[in-house]
């Protein structure tokens, strides 16, 4: 169903949101040990 997908589409967003800030936050790490 449509509504389904939205949700599904709403966790994605969710996970990519926290890859990314994790990602950046490695990165900074990475530039300041």
């Amino acid at each position: 169903t449509q509504r389904h997908i939205r949700v599904y589409d709403l966790k994605k967003q969710e996970m990519i949101k926290k890859l990314l800030s994790g990602s950046q936050w490695i990165s900074t790490m990475a530039i300041h040990p």
